[in-house]
């Protein structure tokens, strides 16, 4: 994958990015297949890095699962809109 793609979604995920970074990669994510794929996978690797510290880590973080019906906060927190 383009290396450039991986720093842009990096930079936005990290919320350094600035617009013209964020119009470029929501443009190439509209129009290329494979930056698609790749924002799919980076978003998957996150996710599942979530919630492996999160399950090692709920009861020192006060993430249990049954403490006022939350199941582990809110993963899209730091990610800013895409657009």
């Amino acid at each position: 994958m383009n290396q450039s793609v991986n720093q842009l979604i990096g930079a936005v995920v990290e919320g350094v990015a600035d617009e013209a970074q964020r119009r470029e990669l929501t443009e190439l994510l509209q129009h290329d297949p494979e930056a698609r794929r790749a924002y799919l996978n980076h978003a998957q690797l996150q996710a599942e890095l979530l919630w492996r510290y999160i399950g090692s880590n709920s009861a020192s973080l006060g993430l249990e699962k049954g403490r006022s019906g939350s199941t582990g906060g809110d993963i899209g927190s730091n990610s800013a809109p895409l657009g």
